[in-house]
């Protein structure tokens, strides 16, 4: 079986580095790496394989050709890169660890490195449920990530929602007023809200496959008067300039862009607004209950001490030498109540 074509990192000096590979006799450049490879594995996919496969990369490229509407493939990349030339064969439980330290040593993210193994095992299960490998190597133990609340601080929320474009910025701040998902709050429809019971009923959410049950916004004063002040013109509440919902990646690039020296995104709303009510002092299980997570362990993330939430209860705290005071003054002035009884009975 022929080798499999290897795509170069042509950098000269005074040049635009480039990619480089060669098939069937023909040369091919591309700018960037990704589109070097799409078009590496178009060519390669022309036909499909016949007989076992070698390599890993052989591996990778059919894998992906049954999977067209695979849209996270491209993470395979770095599988590619991981492995190079190397054979199916050697792929065992020291090669898939090896792998996982590489990507720890180049700063991955314990999200990328789970996403990344997951579709790496997609291909050696395929593999093996077609007889090309012997045995599914063990899956190594992966880095937890750390789910941590990302709110905007008070101070830097102002200049936040004052940079936003009009259109978009009623969303925004429906999204911050209710703590809706922001999914929820961009293919929210007319006919979902409920303005004389203050609520919005939603039949698809992120939780119903678990939970069965309808998901329920909970509006506040300021998310009804937003919701009372969109114009009806979609069978959307909240529209683009094209009179469409906006997409996930279009909401997000719009902070994102219009705030390059701190950028921010949708979920940082939900997250402030649980954040702050939580730091307002409501329970742990009203809070679960306006974000509508199905756990209550999802709410304790917004649970987390901050320093003003600290500062606020040390202001209003009772120190013990304020208690000893009180204690004091207390025994004296029971006892110069019994030196006042003494004198009226004498």
């Amino acid at each position: 079986m022929t080798s499999v074509p290897k795509v170069l990192l042509i950098n000269r000096k005074g040049r635009k580095p480039y990619y480089f590979f060669r098939v069937g006799g023909r040369q091919y450049t591309r700018t960037k790496r990704r589109d070097a490879y799409t078009l590496l594995n178009s060519l390669l996919a022309t036909e499909p394989v016949e007989g076992g496969l070698i390599y890993v990369a052989e591996a990778v490229r059919e894998w992906c050709r049954l999977n067209p509407g695979d849209w996270e493939k491209g993470r395979l990349l770095n599988w590619l890169d991981f492995n190079k030339s190397a054979k199916l064969a050697d792929v065992d439980d020291r090669h898939v660890a090896d792998y996982l330290a590489w990507m720890k040593k180049r700063g991955f993210s314990p999200w990328t490195i789970r996403h990344n193994m997951r579709l790496a095992y997609a291909v050696l299960n395929w593999c093996h449920d077609c007889g090309w490998v012997s045995r599914v190597p063990k899956k190594p133990r992966m880095p937890v990530p750390q789910r941590v609340a990302k709110d905007i601080p008070t101070e830097r929320l102002a200049d936040v929602l004052d940079g936003l474009p009009a259109q978009v910025k009623p969303l925004v701040l429906f999204i911050l007023a209710s703590g809706c998902r922001p999914g929820e709050g961009r293919l929210l429809r007319w006919e979902q809200l409920r303005l004389d019971a203050g609520t919005c009923e939603l039949s698809r959410h992120k939780t119903a496959g678990r939970t069965g049950r309808q998901r329920t916004i909970y509006l506040t004063p300021m998310a009804t008067a937003i919701l009372e002040g969109q114009p009806r013109t979609s069978e959307y509440v909240f529209t683009s300039r094209l009179d469409k919902p906006y997409t996930r990646h279009g909401l997000r690039s719009i902070l994102a862009n219009k705030h390059r020296k701190h950028p921010t995104f949708p979920y940082a709303m939900r997250h402030t607004f649980g954040q702050q009510a939580l730091d307002s002092g409501e329970r742990l299980e009203m809070v679960q209950k306006l974000l509508g997570h199905a756990k209550i362990t999802t709410t304790a993330i917004y649970a987390e001490i901050r320093d003003e939430r600290v500062r606020q209860h040390a202001s209003v705290m009772t120190t013990p030498i304020e208690r000893a005071e009180e204690v004091k003054r207390g025994r004296k002035s029971a006892s110069n109540r019994q030196k006042v009884l003494a004198r009226k009975a004498g």
